[in-house]
């Protein structure tokens, strides 16, 4: 059986008619896919970010530690070496 097309002059079969009714419901199916696709990928992006951002937080706190451990290491050195410079307070050192 066939269906009037007045359109354009032709006609359209059943098949046709449930032809475009399949195409129009795999159309909607990829748009849904695709929108839930598109928000799955932003939650991943958003949680990237937030990993990133952590790593970068600890890393930043491992080098302010290591910064300050420097410092005291660097500190006690130049107390030690100061202790001998006799012009800076400390003992003068017996030259061998």
């Amino acid at each position: 059986m066939e269906i009037p097309y007045e359109r354009h002059g032709g006609t359209y079969s059943y098949r046709t008619r449930a032809d475009e009714q399949t195409l129009n419901d795999e159309i909607i199916a990829q748009n849904l896919e695709l929108t839930s696709l598109s928000q799955q990928n932003l939650e991943l992006r958003s949680d990237n970010a937030h990993l990133v951002q952590r790593w970068l937080d600890k890393m930043n706190l491992t080098a302010d530690e290591m910064n300050v451990e420097f410092e005291k290491e660097n500190a006690e050195v130049k107390r030690k070496e100061g202790e001998g410079d006799f012009q800076k307070g400390g003992k003068e050192k017996e030259k061998r």
